[in-house]
């Protein structure tokens, strides 16, 4: 019952923000000539293939060869299906994607050559079933500083029917607790960090 909840709180997490843990860094898309629309469960290559299922796309790389690499705008959709001359032909400037689960890319332009182009992609997965981690005696792919929030917000769902009715007044504490967790790892432990030194002084005369 545990891992259940637990399967769905991660998953809910994952579906809502970009989680570090579960992106996959380059999956690529090789481009066959004329072919407008992609399926990124059977058309990427089987090495770079999420082992998950595909959540949503975070950014998109022409590449040709081993050096020249474009960067794709991803537009939405309905852009995509507004453009009067889908099957254009030339090298491939954005990119769009099917959000009902359907795992679907979409180019444009289309290009003419079969083994010339590459689109890489950068994405994020889904999360495995933890049911089947722990049947496997595997790790969980689950970030280390996430651990607190997943057994917080599992131990919240649990008590709040499945196993047993806890008094509210404990409830509503875990769960401001569980938001205040998220929070916090959302608004450091989740995002990317540099080392480039501030370019202006803390207390730039400019500034004030």
């Amino acid at each position: 019952m545990a891992l259940k909840w637990l399967d769905l709180n991660v998953k809910h997490l994952v579906a809502k923000e970009r989680i570090f843990w579960m992106v996959e860094e380059r999956v690529q898309v090789p481009l066959i000539a004329d072919k407008q629309q992609y399926d990124l469960s059977t058309d990427t290559t089987a090495a770079s293939r999420p082992a998950n299922g595909f959540a949503f796309p975070i950014d998109a790389v022409l590449a040709k060869g081993t050096s020249n690499r474009t960067p794709l705008d991803i537009v939405y959709k309905s852009t995509y299906d507004r453009l009067d001359r889908q099957d254009t032909a030339g090298a491939p400037e954005c990119v769009t994607f099917d959000r009902t689960g359907k795992g679907l890319m979409w180019i444009y332009p289309v290009p003419g050559e079969t083994g010339t182009y590459t689109i890489e992609l950068r994405v994020q997965q889904y999360s495995p079933r933890f049911q089947v981690c722990a049947q496997a005696e595997a790790d969980f792919p689950l970030g280390i500083a996430w651990e607190k929030w997943a057994i917080k917000a599992t131990a919240m769902e649990i008590g709040d029917g499945p196993v047993r009715q806890l008094p509210e007044d404990r409830l509503r504490r875990w769960r401001a607790e569980v938001i205040d967790l998220e929070d916090e790892l959302l608004a450091f432990e989740n995002l990317e960090h540099r080392n480039t030194p501030r370019r202006v002084a803390w207390r730039d005369p400019a500034l004030t």
